[in-house]
Formats: structure tokens, sequence, C-alpha cells
């Protein structure tokens, strides 16, 4: 009884500082671009550069913010409405390895495929 006890308050704990967490979610396009997406509530962003060997590296910084959720992603829009995020739900607030987040463009519906990984941060 008492180990079942501390298994359970032990997963509430583990739940507790995962919702306070922040997803740190690192991509890699056909190139030498690069994003970086910062799942943080109020304070995620979406870093984009061209790539640091581009003597004309373009960077960019948006604040962005949860636009739609479904049962297999998470979309943000940036606070601009000049692009969206669309992440799997299943990385967010976990570690992983390999999964696709899409970039769309929405002036252009131009969609940008990379490929990411995960991971957790409490800060």
């Amino acid at each position: 009884m008492i180990r079942q006890l501390i298994l359970v308050l032990s997963l509430l704990l583990l739940v507790a500082l995962n919702a306070e967490a922040r997803t740190y979610i690192q991509c890699a396009g056909t190139s030498s671009d690069r994003a970086v997406v910062n799942v943080d509530g109020a304070n995620s962003t979406l870093f984009m550069t061209s790539g640091v060997d581009d003597p004309n590296e373009i960077r960019i910084l948006k604040k962005i913010k949860i636009h739609l959720e479904n049962n297999s992603s998470v979309e943000f829009m940036s606070e601009d409405e000049e692009l969206l995020v669309s992440v799997p739900k299943n990385a967010i607030g976990q570690i992983l390895n390999y999964f696709k987040v899409t970039l769309t463009f929405l002036e252009s519906d131009h969609d940008y495929v990379l490929t990411c990984y995960s991971n957790v941060f409490k800060d």
C-alpha cells in the first residue's frame, strides 16, 4: 500500500514538473537552414537562420502562440500572422530524437518541412 502511494505521488510530481517545463525543439532543413522552436507558454518563440556558414546569413526571431490543437499536432502562429509552425503533439513535453516540423509561410502558402529533435528543460 505504501509503495503504491509513493508511486502515485511520484507520478503526480513528475506530471507537475513537466507541466512547467519548456520544450526546446531544434530542426535542420535541406541545406544549412536551422530552426529552433521554444515551446514555453506565453513566452514561446521561433528562431530561424539560413546557416552560420552563410556569409549573408539571415536570422529571424518571432514570438509564437498556439493557434490550433488537435489529436496529432499543435499549430502555432507567429504574432505577425506570417507563419504557422506545426509540431507533432507527442514532441511537446517529451525528449524525442526524430520527427518533422512544418513551417507554413502564409503569404506564399509555401510549406517547409524540417527534421527535428526535442529536449525538455525545467528553468
